[in-house]
């Protein structure tokens, strides 16, 4: 899940539904631009009024070493460049 109060710049959404938890559970990958002022967006004294409603997920496969060493892998190499960029910032 994924939750910011600031504007993303040519947002991306990707679900892999090649890798399945056994249940309607899916990886996602998020890219986007960030732009130097949504840092200080971020940062404001203005409440966000919108509310989200928290979500329970059942994610008791990740206790199982294939499934839990595949999502870690992914998250590793689809993390890298955002690493790479924000340790740029």
């Amino acid at each position: 899940m994924f939750l910011t109060n600031a504007s993303l710049l040519s947002p991306r959404l990707d679900i892999a539904s090649d890798l399945s938890l056994g249940s309607d559970h899916r990886l996602l990958t998020l890219s986007f631009s960030f732009a130097q002022s949504s840092a200080s967006e971020l940062s404001s004294d203005t409440p966000d009024t919108t509310t989200h409603p928290r979500r329970l997920w059942n994610l008791s496969r990740l206790g199982e070493p294939d499934p839990c060493q595949l999502y870690q892998d992914t998250f590793r190499s689809s993390s890298a460049p955002l690493l790479s960029q924000l340790k740029r910032l």
